[in-house]
């Protein structure tokens, strides 16, 4: 995805494990702003260094003309360089989520036409996103360099706790220039109370997407699985999420994305399928 956007863990499966299932994804690498996840920053540190964007990415435009996404006075992006990809726009970003999830506790529940929020900022090359939901916040963090996207870190904030991780080494989401290629696995390893599992990235192909206002985007489409394997009050849980994600190259974040995801603690096993489309952007 230039995965930042992208990869994504799911708070939904951390409230699954403490007994709520309920829907909404956290990206990885982040869901409104990339498609992978990782960077080289120094070890037990979400820090990188500040740098221009580099090659593989062109400058976020500022053009006049508006869009039809879904919100007034929005511009209209420009184009990204073959194989790159425009770094997001700080801003507010809205989807539209809906699905259902069956879990012990509550049984099956469906819902629709939930909004998840996703307010992006950045320092030098790295990009932050705090998404809010009504389960609860979390904050990830993506560096773009003129190679690649990489996940440096998650903080989940919910009623049942704080999850966290800070990956060393962080998280590959997204390579310049973008071509269909599976990435090798990586290992969440890292800092934090929330560490460990796997990833896999595949990178299939460029296709047009539509987003809940009807504006048809140009995007790559990447299936990712993610296997997190993590410990609440003591007990071991493990959560399995397989995704398809389309990411924009021009406004540097996921238009759509598809997602199974899976969650085993002792409280039991819950599933849980959404759809997350676009609705809005700065």
């Amino acid at each position: 995805m230039r995965k930042s956007v992208l990869v994504a863990v799911a708070i939904a499966m951390l409230l699954a494990a403490c007994g709520k299932a309920k829907q909404s994804n956290v990206t990885l690498g982040e869901t409104s702003s990339s498609p992978g996840a990782s960077t080289s920053a120094a070890p037990g540190s979400s820090k990188a260094p500040k740098a221009s964007a580099a090659p593989g990415t062109t400058k976020a435009p500022s053009a006049s003309s508006s869009s039809s996404s879904g919100t007034k006075n929005v511009t209209t992006p420009k184009p990204a360089s073959q194989g790159g990809a425009n770094p997001p726009k700080d801003g507010t970003y809205t989807y539209r989520t809906d699905g259902n999830s069956n879990s012990p506790q509550t049984g099956p529940q469906t819902y629709t036409n939930q909004t998840v929020t996703s307010k992006i900022s950045h320092s030098g090359n790295v990009y932050s996103t705090a998404q809010s939901t009504n389960q609860g916040t979390s904050t990830s963090k993506n560096q773009w360099t003129s190679t690649e996207v990489l996940f440096l870190s998650i903080n989940i904030n919910s009623p049942y706790g704080t999850f966290s991780c800070t990956y060393n080494p962080p998280l590959v989401i997204t390579k310049f220039p973008t071509k269909p290629e599976t990435f090798p696995q990586q290992k969440l390893d890292g800092s934090g109370n929330a560490c460990g599992g796997t990833l896999d990235i595949s990178v299939l192909r460029k296709e047009n997407v539509t987003d809940a206002a009807g504006h048809t985007w140009s995007a790559w489409l990447y299936h990712v699985k993610i296997t997190s394997s993590f410990t609440y009050n003591g007990a071991p849980v493990t959560s399995k999420s397989d995704e398809m994600r389309w990411f924009s190259p021009d406004i540097g974040v996921q238009v759509k994305s598809v997602a199974d995801t899976t969650m085993t603690s002792a409280l039991g096993t819950t599933t849980g399928h959404s759809t997350t489309l676009l609705k809005t952007r700065p």
